[in-house]
């Protein structure tokens, strides 16, 4: 009650405080008297003004007239001119222009000629040329012109410039016939300069008279009025007013708000004042108790507000409650808040929230109601009991916050948590929790527990041909296919990339685990469609079983990893279930990594170079660069062995600079010696994703000094199948500056045709599978003759590798492939070696025992 009294108290203070000043300045009488002199000056002022205002306008407007009629007994003067044939004599022009001068108020005219009438008659004399802006403009416009100006002296005169307008009419049919123009054509203007001597001093004289007179009437109407004010106010206003000032100080200074002004009923209007002030007191009064309602709702209130009475009917809504609920407001006073209830509470949840209310006064929390459409939703509730001085409830009031988005947005960040956002597998996260628990399960009832690491193969020349869209697009069907192979209490998850988990509870054990491994390659080898387009992809799949395989989640992850690495290995597209070898292939993967890391810093790289031969001369055309790895400790480390590990960690990248580099610098070494011979680099499908691959190519020719044309790039189809506009760029690039193209294992891929014809391809490389083992075995023959047909065809070169035999020399040289590799040429050597090596083969003359 406190918040309310003092602020009763402040407005009382503040208006005696003003009704005070303004009684001790006399404010009211000459405010008052202010008034009614400020209006009568503004309201004599704006009279006078609009006096002057329309005289002057009048005037000008006959003054217009004026130089209009001049203008037209200009025009019919210069009519009967032309009528007569006396027009053309410019001194008939000029008396005619003299006399029209001398009508009234003209104080100069001039005729002004067209320029169509001085092509036609000649130009005429100078005063009648268009000599400014506005003659120029209205003979353009047609269009009469009136301009009030100030001339030399101070004059002020009204320059009037009126266009001869050829028209169908009386007086216009000679000026169309003489002119041969259109109706509508300006022949000419006429320039009147109208004198405003007599209007200005016309205007001058009302001004005067208005001052002089208005001034004189408004000090006699103003003594008037104010004689009338003052006996006025001293009989209506101040005594009224110093009685209802002397009862505010009293309430002000006695806090009672029962107090009333007493009516004189003698002064209407300061007893309206007195009624309205006694109204405002009684209204104050009722306020000073509902004060303390509005104040507990403004200060708690966040959104919808219900007020009930002491029954629990309800009292009020806001407008937020009608929003959020549904329920207009007519609808819902009077009824009993358990119109909201959604059902989902029971009785114990509602008897404990009302015997918080009862004993503490208050209750808050979490609860959900039904909108009047049937829609459940969450709110945040808080119910606090209002009470009378007396101590008796008269109202709760409830104060609900919709929680709906908010509840969304946790139960998003749970499932962000939890679920993998492009697949909606269970992620990680969600794996390693359900993992504990089956786990736990598996021990206590002694069952058999399957984990799978699936591994989609060939995922990543998709992902990097079509884009990561169709890469997404398909690792979503994955994932639906998957989620169909599987029991209902199995969880599939996302490892990230294109590597799934499933975890298998009560497997029944490896045979169990198999047929479900079965299923999901059948599934997954299905072809994809996306568009137009048909993908195919399969998987390799590692199982590790509780509790043979591991009786932790570590354990059980690592080794089916272990397993499903082993399948990639034994050449994809199958399963395997976990054995103590393959966790000793695992590890020295991760060894062979980590030592990778080093590798280059440590200058353990060195390039082999396998020579290419010419199949008709026996020349030797070029060299591959072969990568070998020698580890202090283990020697000479396959490059099947740790190419893979450098391509899916990204080392292949600064490798394959050093590679690129190291065989240019050797290759020019080489042409020193007059061995001019092309050097072939393999290139990873990484590299050219970085960006800058034809910058690193650029380098490498410039620092070693190479031809380009002497540099041969090899790449896999796989490479190709991004077929992006960046790629093309690139790779024109290169060719541009005379690097040649190599698509190397052609025929073990996709082998489309279209990339031949797309991209700047100049020679086929045939895959050692298919040459292995010709010409024994017929169909491996027709492969590589349609090969050698298909890149004759169109204009390529060709060459076969893992030629190690004369028979399959003799065979791809009676089918015209151009040139071979091989250990029946060569096995790769050192980069010291190779000098040697050529002279070698040329010795040898290879081709001259082909029959």
């Amino acid at each position: 009650m406190s918040f309310t009294s003092n602020k009763a108290a402040s407005l009382l203070m503040q208006l005696n405080g003003r009704l005070s000043t303004a009684w001790s300045r006399v404010s009211v009488q000459w405010r008052l008297h202010f008034l009614i002199q400020s209006s009568l000056a503004i309201f004599f002022v704006c009279s006078q003004y609009w006096i002057v205002e329309q005289f002057d306008t009048q005037g000008i407007q006959d003054v217009e007239s004026q130089a209009s009629e001049t203008a037209d007994g200009l025009i019919n003067g210069l009519n009967l001119l032309m009528i007569t044939g006396q027009i053309s004599d410019p001194s008939n022009r000029e008396l005619l222009v003299r006399k029209m001068s001398a009508s009234k108020n003209v104080r100069e005219l001039r005729v002004i000629r067209a320029e169509q009438v001085n092509t036609q008659y000649g130009p005429g004399v100078s005063n009648e040329r268009p000599n400014d802006e506005l003659v120029r403009k209205v003979l353009a416009s047609g269009t009469a012109s009136f301009t009030r100006e100030i001339i030399s002296g101070g004059s002020h005169v009204l320059r009037a410039v009126i266009p001869f307008v050829a028209s169908e009419n009386f007086r216009g049919t000679n000026c169309l016939s003489c002119h041969q123009v259109k109706s509508g054509s300006v022949n000419g203007a006429a320039d009147i300069i109208m004198d405003l001597s007599a209007h200005e001093q016309s205007v001058s004289i009302l001004k005067k008279w208005l001052w002089s007179g208005m001034l004189l009437f408004q000090i006699g109407v103003s003594v008037l009025i104010s004689l009338f004010v003052n006996v006025l106010l001293k009989r209506h206003i101040s005594q009224p007013v110093k009685q209802l000032q002397s009862t505010i100080e009293e309430i002000h200074q006695s806090g009672d708000f029962s107090l009333r002004v007493a009516l004189a009923d003698e002064h209407p209007d300061i007893d309206n004042i007195a009624n309205a002030f006694n109204s405002f007191l009684n209204n104050l009064e009722i306020a000073t108790e509902g004060m303390g309602l509005l104040a507990k709702v403004i200060e708690s209130s966040e959104e919808a507000i219900l007020i009930t009475d002491a029954d629990i009917k309800i009292v009020f809504v806001n407008s937020a409650f009608v929003h959020i609920t549904g329920y207009s407001e007519k609808e819902v006073l009077g009824e009993n808040p358990r119109i909201l209830k959604s059902g989902l509470q029971d009785n114990q949840f509602y008897r404990n929230m009302w015997g918080r209310i009862k004993s503490h006064g208050s209750w808050k929390g979490e609860i959900y109601n039904r909108k009047k459409n049937g829609v459940i939703f969450p709110e945040w509730q808080s119910i606090s009991i209002v009470k009378n001085r007396k101590g008796e409830i008269t109202n709760y009031v409830s104060i609900c916050i919709d929680i709906t988005q908010r509840k969304a947005a946790e139960e998003h960040i749970k499932r962000m948590a939890n679920y993998d956002g492009l697949t909606g597998l269970a992620n990680r996260n969600l794996l390693n929790d359900r993992m504990s628990q089956a786990l736990l399960s598996a021990h206590r009832q002694q069952t058999k527990l399957a984990v799978m690491y699936l591994d989609l193969d060939n995922f990543k020349d998709i992902n990097d041909g079509y884009g990561h869209a169709v890469g997404d697009a398909l690792l979503k069907s994955a994932a639906e296919r998957l989620l169909g192979c599987v029991r209902e209490g199995d969880t599939v998850a996302r490892q990230g990339g294109d590597e799934f988990i499933l975890l298998m509870p009560d497997i029944d054990g490896y045979g169990g685990a198999a047929k479900i491994a079965e299923k999901l390659q059948n599934s997954i080898c299905a072809p994809f469609f996306f568009d137009v387009q048909e993908l195919f992809v399969s998987v390799s799949i590692g199982i590790a079983l509780y509790p043979e395989d591991g009786e932790n989640i570590e354990a059980l992850f690592k080794h089916a990893d272990a397993a499903m690495y082993s399948a990639k290995q034994d050449g994809r597209n199958r399963y395997h279930f976990f054995t103590q070898k393959m966790n000793e292939v695992a590890l020295r993967r991760i060894n062979l990594q980590n030592n990778l890391r080093h590798a280059l810093q440590r200058n353990e790289f060195e390039l082999h170079f396998q020579p290419q031969l010419n199949t008709e001369t026996g020349t030797i055309t070029g060299a591959e660069a072969l990568i070998r790895w020698r580890d202090p400790k283990e020697g000479l480390i396959s490059p099947a062995e740790f190419i893979p590990i450098a391509e899916d960690s990204g080392l292949i990248v600064p490798i394959g600079k050093w590679i690129l580099q190291r065989a240019c610098q050797e290759a020019k070494r080489w042409h020193d010696q007059n061995f001019n011979v092309t050097i072939s680099v393999n290139v990873s499908g990484r590299q050219f994703k970085e960006g800058d691959f034809d910058t690193v190519v650029e380098e490498a020719l410039k620092t070693s000094g190479l031809d380009p044309k002497y540099l041969e790039l090899e790449m896999t189809e796989g490479v190709l199948l991004r077929e992006d506009e960046a790629l093309c760029r690139m790779l024109d690039k290169l060719k541009a500056v005379g690097v040649k193209f190599a698509l190397d294992d052609f025929g073990t891929g996709y082998s489309s045709l279209s990339y031949l014809k797309r991209f700047p391809i100049d020679r086929i490389k045939i895959d050692q599978s298919f040459v292995r083992d010709v010409p024994q075995d017929t169909e491996d023959g027709a492969i590589v003759d349609a090969i050698i047909y298909i890149a004759h065809g169109l204009k390529m070169e060709v060459i076969a590798e893992g030629v190690e035999t004369i028979e399959q020399l003799n065979f791809l040289r009676t089918h015209h492939c151009c040139d071979v590799q091989g250990y029946f040429v060569s096995r790769p050597v050192p980069g010291d070696q190779v000098i040697a090596m050529f002279h070698a083969i040329q010795n040898r003359g290879i081709c001259s025992k082909v029959n």
